[in-house]
């Protein structure tokens, strides 16, 4: 029988060295039986989102960054965001997490841009990452990935490098599973 993995987090095993995922933490957007797609949260690129979007847009400069969110479409940009005044209809992802569906997201964006006290949130991903039916499944089968329930604050953490760690621990703790990983770094 089939159970949709929406909203979930895939988190990389460690033996998966796939470039593509090596250590990623995926949020699974949609999950059919025809397919799954999401977005690696934790990979920053080295462009700006003032440079992403300056084709299309003037933004001011900024040192926010775009992410990779996987191999697939590399140019499609895709948004995460959290609750905004202008939503009309809204895309939910989870409680607190939206898809940027309406052009009047992006002038939310160069708004944050230009308000250094801005609370809005947002992530914005090139490219996603995708499945043929049963391929996920045939994944997580295989050992390939850990499922966690997803969470907002983890696709908007402070520091997109310690996500993986912190979410393979957690995995690691739900499953009784004793790591190598001290707590307290004078342990060692």
């Amino acid at each position: 029988m089939f159970q949709s993995l929406r909203t979930q987090f895939l988190v990389s095993a460690t033996h998966l060295r796939d470039t593509n995922f090596f250590k990623s933490v995926i949020l699974l957007i949609e999950h059919t039986k025809t397919g799954a797609m999401g977005v690696i949260i934790n990979r920053p690129m080295d462009v700006s989102i003032t440079e992403a979007l300056s084709k299309n847009f003037e933004l001011p400069e900024s040192d926010k960054c775009l992410y990779s969110g996987g191999p697939v479409e590399p140019t499609a940009l895709l948004i995460l965001h959290g609750e905004y005044p202008q939503a009309e209809a809204k895309a939910e992802v989870m409680p607190g997490l939206f898809v940027g569906t309406q052009s009047s997201i992006f002038d939310t964006i160069a708004e944050s841009l230009n308000d250094p006290s801005s609370t809005f949130q947002y992530r914005l991903f090139a490219g996603y990452s995708g499945w043929d039916g049963g391929q996920l499944e045939s994944e997580i089968a295989r050992g390939d990935w850990y499922l966690i329930p997803g969470e907002a604050s983890y696709v908007f953490h402070n520091d997109p490098y310690e996500v993986w760690d912190d979410l393979l621990q957690k995995v690691h703790e739900q499953s009784g599973v004793i790591t190598d990983r001290a707590q307290k770094h004078e342990w060692n």
